[in-house]
């Protein structure tokens, strides 16, 4: 709980989820979602891949470039790790986090933050803490679809961003 405090994110309540576009490939299903805290202007999105049937453990993959690092340029085929995931019967959530991958201005630029302005952090969220907060909320929603075990793995720096979001998300 503390720990949350000092990442000042916390697992929502009630999250906002819009499907955004069904596919399917070998194995597996999968619906593109724009995902919020509701009530608040966040968002996430981010597609969420099933093996068959209704998974019970979930994956969220964290790469620095989004949900991009875990599919095939140009695809919506899943890469090596997601599709042995997938073959294990892991669900695979893999999010553009805050100020990656789509997660941008509706014109494609990123928010004009300067984290290093004096007394920035006393006012505003750091990016890191943004994205913790968006994995929070996916764990939220992935609750929600019926998964019981949520494993994050992060690739490259967003190894870090996995540790700090699992420090901060209960159980």
């Amino acid at each position: 709980l503390a720990y949350g405090h000092v990442m000042a994110a916390t697992l929502p309540e009630r999250t906002a989820a819009e499907p955004r576009g069904d596919f399917a490939g070998q194995g597996f299903t999968g619906t593109r979602w724009l995902l919020a805290r509701e009530g608040r202007g966040d968002w996430i999105p981010g597609p969420w891949l099933r093996p068959p049937g209704s998974p019970r453990v979930a994956t969220i993959l964290l790469a620095p470039e989004g949900k991009a690092a875990f599919f095939e340029p140009g695809t919506t085929e899943p890469v090596a790790l997601a599709r042995a995931l997938l073959r294990a019967g892991h669900g695979v959530f893999a999010p553009d986090l805050f100020e990656t991958g789509e997660h941008v201005l509706p014109d494609g630029t990123k928010t004009e933050r300067d984290e290093s302005a004096e007394h920035f952090t006393t006012f505003n969220r750091t990016d890191a803490q943004e994205r913790v907060q968006d994995v929070l909320t996916a764990i939220a929603f992935l609750r929600r679809q019926g998964v019981e075990r949520v494993n994050l793995v992060g690739v490259g720096d967003a190894g870090l961003l996995a540790l700090l979001a699992a420090g901060a998300a209960p159980g």
